[in-house]
């Protein structure tokens, strides 16, 4: 084999090795974020309440979280079992949660109209809420499931907070869109948008772009 031959193969090799690197790396997050658009103005998010907050309010960064907890999508589950945690784990970030009932069905009305109820009751049994959620079976008739989750994370379905509840989004979000999201889950990290479930490992890559940032 001729030394030019040989050469034009080590180049051709070095040049793959560097795409794929960069394919990777991008793959995990590191080149990502100049790419997420960006989140809906300030003023518009705060025109929404949390259902949960962990209330850092000096923390490095700002994470928000809008959820459909009734929604039975494998995005939906995925980003409850992990997503959510990790980004809530993160130890320098204000993490607010955000009831997003985008499909604007009577059992999204109600399920999240539970949820608010358990934190109202006790924050911190929100997330216990969240993580219990999961099991929700998709069927019409699981009423007696959301009393469950509700009972386990609190001990009580406070039928009259719910009913409270459940007005309070109907008005908030029926035939409206307000922050015109065209999914859920939806986060907001530092401004930035990011759409459906990732592994805990791209949302750390996020996170520390942000960080960086």
């Amino acid at each position: 084999m001729s030394n030019g031959i040989l050469r034009d193969r080590r180049v051709f090799i070095a040049v793959m090795a560097l795409l794929l690197a960069a394919a990777c790396s991008g793959a995990g997050g590191s080149g990502e974020w100049a790419t997420l658009p960006p989140a809906p103005a300030p003023e518009q998010l705060d025109q929404l309440a949390p259902v949960w907050d962990n209330e850092r309010a000096n923390a490095a960064l700002d994470v928000r979280i809008y959820l459909e907890v009734y929604c039975r999508e494998p995005a939906c589950l995925d980003y409850l079992r992990e997503s959510a945690p990790a980004l809530i784990a993160a130890p320098d970030a204000r993490v607010r949660i955000y009831d997003y009932p985008l499909s604007q069905t009577g059992k999204s009305f109600l399920f999240a109209g539970v949820g608010r109820c358990v934190a109202l009751k006790n924050p911190d049994a929100y997330l216990e809420f969240l993580r219990l959620a999961i099991d929700l079976p998709d069927r019409y008739d699981n009423n007696v499931e959301m009393q469950r989750i509700s009972k386990s994370a609190i001990g009580e379905y406070n039928t009259r907070c719910i009913h409270a509840e459940t007005r309070k989004l109907q008005a908030a979000f029926e035939n409206r869109n307000p922050l015109g999201f065209s999914q859920t889950p939806a986060t907001i990290i530092q401004g930035r948008l990011i759409y459906g479930a990732r592994p805990a490992q791209a949302w750390a890559a996020l996170l520390q772009q942000a960080r960086e940032n």
